[in-house]
């Protein structure tokens, strides 16, 4: 392995037990379906809103203002608002397909039940693994990912504490370095399809040219050693270097993310336009419920949350009382007598 893919997977692992960069985000849902969203970074500068992880910048419509976490620290927070017209404006934004880029995806059901209407809000994080061409379902249980799934966000007894410590080394230093050979591997395929040489893939052992003193990759990836180096073929004829380093710098920006996106601590919440009545947060007061998902849960599968609230339909309350009424009326009326002959 070379020194870029131990110092990605070091700093990955690390990040799971140890976050350093705080972001909150809020949906507040408005009852005419409308959602006001903020997102605040915690960073060492106000620039942070200029390259954040969801992409979402001034220019486009975000008010933007700074403020200090405290007065002793050095970090403030870089906090963004919006108001989006609809649920689908906001995802038009915040749910666009980017693997280098966090997103949100929003939805609001609503089920009619005659006097009341039962409302269902859910946001949700697409898994942050970026590797694609490694199914997760070929590296880890059924009982792995349930772990993950029911794990608590607070306090965990001893039991738990060591198998999250397992699942974060299978994670980390398992599956990221068995998917990111496999990144590698893909990227040299391509180019090798692309100037005809199909037929040495089955030549090319990737995890043998990664070990190597000499990678095939430098450090800083500014430049690929020629695969001359390695194969014996005229690259300097065939433009394979110039090739394999602009595909893999597209692989570089999906790491990055990752080790980014895994180094967040996540506090979410959700407002909705009334007195919530069923959710999968640990905190809830009134119509605000607020998640802070340890980072494992969104590392290989999507992680929704949800808040349940009712809205009172009162021209149903009238129409019933209508009703009600009018049968009384019909009931307790005077009946005519049928007159003599």
């Amino acid at each position: 392995m070379n020194k870029l893919g131990l110092t990605l997977l070091c700093a990955a692992c690390f990040s799971l037990f140890s976050c350093d960069k705080e972001l909150q985000v809020t949906s507040k849902l408005n009852s005419d379906r409308s959602l006001d969203r903020t997102v605040a970074i915690a960073d060492k500068d106000s620039s942070a809103y200029d390259h954040n992880i969801f992409g979402i910048q001034a220019k486009n419509g975000w008010q933007v203002e700074s403020s200090a976490l405290n007065d002793t620290s050095d970090q403030v927070f870089s906090v963004l608002t919006k108001h989006f017209p609809s649920i689908e404006a906001a995802n038009k934004e915040m749910n666009v397909a980017n693997d280098t880029l966090l997103q949100i995806d929003s939805k609001l059901e609503s089920r009619f039940r005659w006097f009341y209407t039962y409302h269902r809000y859910t946001d949700t994080y697409p898994a942050l693994n970026r590797f694609r061409h490694k199914n997760i379902r070929n590296y880890f249980t059924q009982e792995d990912l349930a772990f993950i799934d029911r794990v608590s966000d607070g306090e965990l007894g001893q039991a738990d504490s060591l198998f999250l410590e397992y699942i974060g080394d299978k994670i980390f230093e398992g599956f990221a370095t068995y998917a990111w050979i496999g990144e590698i591997e893909q990227t040299i395929y391509s180019v090798l399809d692309e100037v005809g040489l199909s037929t040495i893939k089955s030549t090319i052992n990737v995890s043998r040219l990664l070990d190597e003193d000499e990678s095939l990759f430098d450090d800083d990836l500014d430049d690929i050693v020629p695969l001359s180096k390695k194969l014996g073929v005229p690259v300097d004829t065939l433009g394979i270097a110039n090739l394999l380093s602009a595909r893999y710098l597209e692989v570089e920006q999906r790491i990055n993310f990752m080790g980014n996106a895994t180094s967040l601590e996540l506090v979410h919440m959700i407002e909705v336009p009334g007195a919530i009545i069923e959710t999968n947060a640990l905190q809830v007061y009134a119509n605000k419920a607020t998640w802070s998902p340890r980072i494992i849960k969104l590392c290989l599968q999507p992680y929704t949350m949800y808040a349940e609230y009712r809205t009172l339909n009162w021209w149903a309350i009238i129409i019933s009382a209508i009703a009600v009424l009018s049968g009384f009326v019909f009931v307790l009326r005077p009946r005519q007598r049928p007159s003599g002959n």
